[in-house]
């Protein structure tokens, strides 16, 4: 006789996304899961409880979540945090200074 094991998921407060090495990400919004492209990630913005997602040729994604969620599963090589409230992508950044 096979053993067959089930995993327990916990019930969150807020969403998960769905994190794909292929450089993508699942977020729910709008009652259903959006994919996104890292490629096409302007910026990401905290606004209290929701971050707001701007993408280059979409409109920006307003998603429940917190941004400090979303900090342990975005790439550390492709987002920089430059703000408490915002993480840039790299590859968008084309100038800066420092003060």
């Amino acid at each position: 006789m096979n053993k067959i094991s089930h995993a327990v998921i916990p019930a969150e407060k807020e969403a998960a996304p769905i994190v794909d090495s292929e450089g993508f990400i699942y977020f729910r919004a709008d009652r259903k899961m959006i994919k996104v492209t890292y490629s096409e990630v302007v910026y990401i913005e905290s606004m209290k409880d929701y971050i707001r997602i701007v993408r280059v040729n979409d409109k920006p994604l307003l998603v429940k979540q917190s941004l400090s969620s979303l900090e342990d599963v975005l790439p550390v090589n492709l987002f920089l945090r430059i703000h408490r409230l915002l993480y840039f992508a790299i590859h968008k950044i084309t100038a800066f200074t420092t003060a």
